[in-house]
């Protein structure tokens, strides 16, 4: 019975980005829902729910435009501190976006203003602001180096795939040098003789395979001894 293989999962890595900036937004709500639940008087259950539900569409629409605007910075060329900085900024743009963005797609308002989890408009633009943009800093403080590794990752495999590239194409070259400089007529004949001579004379047949390593070490790419000659071949 065959032992059966391992499955292996391959997960796009923007995906694994992607359940990184949400993970954090799930953080800031839960510290959030701690902080304020208790002190919010919700009608019913059903308002708490959609509360709950209006906090964690607008913290997924936010965390793919944070993921779009990390995807699109990452085409951009890279010139060190300058490229960092960059990065904070699209960033912290991205996070203000994720903020007036569900303004524009949902039907409803935020659900704060309705049950008093904020005092106005503004305050929740503010204190919204602030949570989405601390989260795309922390995003970029935990992706930005774990990014840099990959693209090391990346770069060294490329780099290791050329030497096998090129170590494949020394041996050819190798390889055609020596039957450049090697006679196969003159080859089979020295065979042929040295075959012959172990049958009549093993001292002389020694000699001739002494003779044919010599020859063929001279023909090896670096040596300059001379190639390989059709000489008559008599044992």
């Amino acid at each position: 019975m065959k032992p059966t293989q391992p499955i292996q999962l391959s997960v796009p890595y923007w995906c694994v980005q992607l359940v990184m900036i949400f993970a954090l937004h799930a953080m800031h709500l839960l510290f959030d829902s701690v902080r304020t639940d208790h002190v919010i008087l919700f009608p019913d259950a059903r308002d708490y729910w959609l509360y709950k539900a209006d906090e964690v569409t607008r913290a997924l629409i936010s965390s793919v435009v944070v993921l779009g605007a990390w995807q699109w910075i990452q085409t951009l060329p890279r010139q060190g501190a300058l490229h960092k900085a960059m990065n904070a900024i699209f960033l912290l743009c991205a996070a203000a976006a994720g903020v007036f963005l569900p303004t524009f797609l949902l039907p409803y308002g935020p659900v704060a203003l309705r049950l008093g989890a904020s005092a106005s408009l503004t305050d929740w633009v503010f204190y919204t602001l602030w949570a989405h943009a601390l989260t795309a800093i922390l995003f970029l403080a935990i992706v930005g180096p774990l990014q840099a590794r990959r693209d090391a990752v990346s770069k060294l495999a490329e780099v290791q795939e050329q030497g096998r590239l090129m170590r494949r194409q020394v041996a050819r070259a190798r390889l055609q040098a020596i039957q450049t400089r090697v006679d196969p007529q003159w080859l089979f004949d020295r065979l042929t003789a040295v075959k012959h001579c172990y049958e009549i004379d093993a001292p002389q047949a020694e000699a001739l395979l002494d003779d044919l390593t010599r020859r063929l070490r001279a023909a090896l790419p670096g040596n300059t001894d001379g190639a390989m000659h059709s000489a008559p071949v008599t044992p």
